[in-house]
């Protein structure tokens, strides 16, 4: 065991105040500074920080269908450099090779999406779509809306895609609709705005992927929003931009070709959202919120049906669910339809154990409980949306908004802005147990943003399948200080834990306590291992605790063992189980094996709480950070990241 000096002269008296240095394990530990653990930003801003910007759209992708190599692709809108009061959609990536965000399709329009360089564009969303290369999507598209001079200034739905071919650019495609426009609009001659790309395929096992596109539009028939969608197919032909055409999908119910989703066509269809989900995620599903007539915002959802009848549209004709029957209170998916809801997102996903194939839609939305709005979870359960848990919101007498939600392998994560008095934080909860609705916090307290003084808004979120990632805006648009970030979660592994410190003291042989919650985004019965340790700020190790899970991932969790580090002997003490023996010693402390516990979350969590009791054998002078690494029963290895925050014990100095 090594030992750092530190003398101190005091009235002729020398105190040597001893910290203690456990050798590192070869597979064990790894070199002092451990990485810090949470979210981390990539390189600065995504956008030019000389211009506004704001609303992103993420989405992590391949353009070779390398599922081991998926890159942060990010749309956003900017203002233009190229024309005053005019507004440009970028999509940039992160390399991360050179550390820097890489602007793409910068061959033409100088990258810019916009069909008019001097338009205000707005809104963009991004996803992958085209042909399938291990199963990925390989060719990233775009949405956005602009106002076009052709039509009198009306906003218009407009669509890219990314071409690589000769020299990158964006393709924009879809009919000619007049004067060479490729609107998506139903009508180009009515504003239509928030639009939503999602790709995927109707049908299993197709070797590509289509991108479809819901918006809100004015019907031309009595001027309230409608809920449109339409889906690309390739085509030919002398009015056809890009190779493809755009097809509305739904019977006609506002107006003669207007295929509307909206429960009442008299309200206003706002804000939808879109994924692909079901079997084998074939079948698309539609969120959006309507509002006006006296009546309060009403969240709804609707997947589509394959329908070949002579009055449907695009092949698909779209089903309210639940259905209303006739009443629009028994299909509404707010927590109370009497309260307003708004700002729906829908993810698709299945919990650890449940059919991989048969994924099921979740919805997030904001809903005012007659004070302040909520964020509130619901899934579908096959025949209704159901609740999971509470309200979100880490101040429930404060507002919470802009909420989005993912799933990442099996765990569903939830961002969403959250109001602290004047500040507005971005904060990320996952699902820790879905028996009872808990959801734990994976963002710090203090939430994502840069600065605290400039709020966040619009977060969009992402995933490489073992981690999240969020972009966000922050800073005030109204002034023209909007910029544009984006982190992923650290570690980058399958499996990642938080620390909660219990009973913090510095007297000597005190019980200390720490609460250690360690997630599998494959469930809790994948996590091996768990390595919990005490460092000094110089980096000086002081206890290593190890669990070891049950060799049977299917025995309880009280037939898993603990162990001490020993470091004179510079090896683990033998294993005891876990709530039994009077505990384990080393030369500076001792840990509780009988009073420390472990438990999972039933089936479905992705979580094992783990209470580790311990002492200190010596008076403590200084906090000591925590450390976590998780090892996973097919070798996955989080490595150490220290906690962030108040995540610290108190270690002890020995007088000698």
């Amino acid at each position: 065991m090594q030992r750092h000096a530190h003398v101190v002269r005091k009235a002729g008296i020398m105190l040597v105040l001893l910290g203690v240095l456990i050798s590192p394990l070869n597979s064990a530990m790894a070199a002092w500074p451990y990485p810090r653990g949470g979210f981390q930003r990539d390189n600065g801003s995504v956008s030019d920080r000389r211009y506004d910007a704001g609303v992103p759209s993420l989405a992590l992708g391949s353009l070779a269908g390398d599922p081991d190599r998926l890159v942060q692709w990010v749309g956003f809108e900017q203002q233009s450099s190229a024309s005053k009061g005019a507004q440009d959609i970028f999509v940039k990536t992160f390399d991360a090779a050179q550390n820097r965000w890489r602007l793409r399709g910068a061959a033409q329009n100088g990258g810019s999406l916009n069909f008019d360089r001097t338009a205000e564009a707005e809104h963009p969303s991004l996803d992958f779509a085209g042909p399938l290369v291990n199963g990925q999507r390989t060719v990233p598209w775009a949405a956005w809306y602009e106002p076009v001079k052709a039509f009198g200034g009306k906003t218009n739905i407009l669509s890219s895609r990314f071409v690589s071919d000769q020299g990158e650019f964006w393709q924009i495609a879809g009919q000619d609709r007049g004067s060479g426009v490729p609107s998506l609009n139903i009508n180009p001659d009515q504003d239509a705005e928030n639009p939503v790309l999602a790709g995927g395929s109707a049908q299993a096992g197709a070797p590509a992927a289509a991108p479809w596109v819901s918006w809100e539009e004015d019907s031309a028939a009595n001027g309230k929003r409608q809920i449109f969608v339409s889906r690309a197919r390739r085509a030919d032909g002398a009015d056809i931009i890009g190779g493809f055409r755009w097809l509305p999908t739904g019977a006609p119910t506002s107006a003669p070709n207007e295929p509307s989703l909206n429960v009442d066509i008299d309200r206003d269809g706002v804000e939808p959202d879109m994924i692909f989900s079901g079997p084998n995620n074939t079948v698309p599903w539609v969120v959006w919120y309507e509002e006006g007539s006296g009546r309060p915002e009403r969240v709804f959802a609707a997947r589509a049906i394959r329908d070949a009848a002579a009055d449907v549209l695009g092949g698909f004709r779209w089903q309210v669910e639940p259905g209303c029957n006739g009443d629009e209170v028994n299909c509404a998916l707010n927590r109370n339809p009497n309260r307003a809801a708004e700002d729906p997102k829908i993810a698709s996903g299945t919990l650890p154990g449940e059919d991989p194939t048969k994924p099921k839609p979740w919805i997030v939305f904001q809903e005012n409980n007659g004070k302040y709005d909520q964020i509130y979870v619901s899934r579908f359960d096959g025949t209704k949306f159901v609740p999971v848990g509470g309200s979100l919101n880490l101040l429930p007498n404060q507002d919470a908004e802009a909420p989005d939600i993912i799933f990442v392998g099996n765990v569903p994560f939830v961002s969403f802005v959250q109001h602290v008095g004047p500040f507005r934080l971005l904060v990320m909860r996952h699902l820790a147990n879905p028996n009872t609705g808990r959801w734990d916090v994976t963002t710090r307290l203090r939430g994502l943003n840069v600065s605290p003084y400039r709020p966040a808004d619009a977060p969009s979120l992402g995933s490489d399948g073992s981690t999240p990632f969020v972009a966000w805006q922050e800073g005030d648009r109204d002034k023209q200080q909007g910029v544009v970030f984006e982190a992923h979660r650290a570690p980058v592994s399958a499996a990642w834990g938080i620390v909660d410190p219990g009973v913090l003291s510095p007297v000597a042989d005190s019980t200390q306590s720490v609460t250690i919650t360690c997630n599998h985004i494959g469930g809790w019965a994948k996590i091996q291992t768990i390595d919990f340790a005490l460092t000094t700020p110089g980096g000086e190790q002081t206890m290593l605790v190890r669990f070891n899970a049950p060799d049977d991932p299917q025995q309880p969790l009280s037939a898993a063992t603990l162990a001490l580090f020993d470091p004179d002997a510079n090896q683990f003490l033998p294993p005891v189980p876990i709530g039994t023996d009077s505990g384990q010693e080393t030369g500076l402390a001792r840990l509780l094996t009988g009073e420390s516990s472990a438990s999972s979350n039933g089936p479905g969590s992705a979580t094992i709480d783990l209470t580790l009791r311990f002492q200190m054998k010596a008076k403590a002078a200084q906090l000591a950070t925590t450390s976590l690494r998780v090892v996973a029963r097919d070798g996955t290895d989080s490595g150490f990241v220290q906690m962030e925050g108040l995540q610290q014990v108190f270690v002890p100095a020995v007088v000698r």
